[in-house]
């Protein structure tokens, strides 16, 4: 994982992806999910997992929240700093910290959002995880995860090796719903996000490969190479089901 989130890793990604973007779908996707998980009263936002920014500045913006994006990679951070304007920074903050161990005030946000991000966090520390989210939101403020989750054990070996290079740690929903029910919250939305994501890395591959060109400008063709390939995996995988793109909105 480390590699992949490095400065030059990140920046060819976000060819693909789209400007600030390092998940499919861009901004016709976060309208949505905000308007299916029917957000109101968003005041403080903590965005887990904020990648290039994008969505954290939407959220200040959509619903004029204060917000504070976290990220584990400090590459990561520092293009959404270098990218903000002044104006920007007093009311959007990027912060590098693990999702585990980073404090913030209890009782604080009416919203935490997390995307594709819990995957990567081992089965033994997600209890700590959401217990830290329950403190730190404040009372009837919710939890929203757009996440991996597997459907079924047996995956071809592709997938199991994607898990292993990835250091992914994907769970099933159930799995995923008694955790947060163990740790107080109460669920008011799960909802199946595959057809939608398959069809946003497909038009996401389309873009991408018409403009095999220009990338080649700012990355190798080894690059290119490696990111198609990477996509077409996806595909396939959430195709087939071996993951299944989950969406969860659950309130303190």
């Amino acid at each position: 994982m480390k590699n992949r989130y490095a400065r030059k890793s990140i920046l060819c990604s976000e060819k693909y992806y789209g400007r600030g973007f390092h998940s499919p779908g861009g901004y016709e996707v976060l309208d949505l999910l905000f308007k299916t998980l029917e957000l109101d009263n968003i005041e403080n936002v903590l965005e887990v997992g904020s990648g290039l920014g994008a969505a954290t500045h939407y959220f200040n913006k959509y619903f004029g929240a204060q917000v504070i994006g976290l990220d584990l990679s400090q590459d990561m951070v520092d293009i959404c700093k270098k990218r903000q304007t002044s104006d920007e920074s007093k009311k959007v903050e990027f912060i590098q910290g693990d999702l585990r161990f980073t404090e913030f005030n209890k009782n604080h946000f009416d919203l935490i959002w997390i995307r594709e991000t819990l995957l990567y966090i081992p089965e033994n520390e997600r209890k700590k995880v959401w217990n830290n989210f329950y403190s730190f939101l404040k009372p009837g403020g919710t939890l929203a995860i757009i996440e991996w989750c597997r459907e079924r054990e047996s995956v071809p070996d592709e997938v199991v090796e994607y898990r292993k290079t990835s250091n992914h740690h994907d769970q099933y929903p159930y799995e995923l719903l008694s955790d947060l029910g163990n740790s107080g919250f109460t669920i008011f939305l799960l909802k199946d996000l595959t057809n939608l994501y398959v069809q946003n890395l497909k038009d996401g591959l389309n873009i991408l490969q018409e403009m095999e060109n220009e990338f080649k400008k700012d990355f190798t063709v080894e690059e290119f190479k490696a990111l198609v390939e990477r996509v077409e995996l996806k595909i396939r995988a959430f195709t087939r089901r071996d993951f299944i793109m989950t969406l969860v909105k659950a309130k303190k």
